[in-house]
């Protein structure tokens, strides 16, 4: 499931991430990133899932790894 999504955002654009895209994923990632670390009621796989579609988001918008 994880590879179909990293799949189909990498190769379902044809066109290069805006500035915009990038300054979104920017403002909003590290917040929800610090959400999903202090939320108690997210089990490990829950939180797991929200990292993985942070780090597809980051992919597919350009943003350097941090």
């Amino acid at each position: 499931m994880k590879k179909a999504l990293l799949l189909l955002l990498l190769c379902g654009g044809c066109v290069a991430p805006t500035e915009a895209e990038k300054m979104t994923y920017n403002v909003i990632a590290p917040a929800h990133r610090a959400y999903v670390e202090i939320d108690p009621t997210m089990t490990a796989l829950q939180k797991q899932a929200r990292y993985d579609l942070l780090e597809t988001w980051r992919i597919a918008v350009g943003a350097p790894k941090k």
